[in-house]
């Protein structure tokens, strides 16, 4: 299911359907209609940080994911750990 399908049925959860009664949600649904794709930009922000590294193999993941996208987060993380990564991006040899 795809972030417009999702946001689309939020929308209709806040609009109702024919025959339902008032719901008290229906703004809160609205909001998740409007701005569901910085909702779900936030949340994977607080994932990102509570998620701990548990193990040698979670610190290479964080390393591989930070050799494919550059992502300042990912390396901001691998600094916290003790990891910098090459300046020139390549591998460490």
């Amino acid at each position: 299911m795809t972030k417009s399908c999702r946001r689309r049925d939020y929308g209709e959860l806040a609009r109702g359907g024919p025959g339902w009664t008032a719901d008290p949600l229906g703004d809160v649904f609205g909001e998740l209609a409007l701005n569901f794709a910085r909702f779900v930009e936030v949340l994977m922000v607080v994932s990102r940080r509570m998620t701990p590294v548990g193990s040698n193999r979670d610190v290479l993941r964080l390393y591989d994911r930070f050799r494919r996208t550059r992502s300042r987060w990912a390396e901001r993380r691998l600094a916290a750990l003790g990891v910098v990564p090459p300046k020139n991006g390549g591998d460490v040899q």
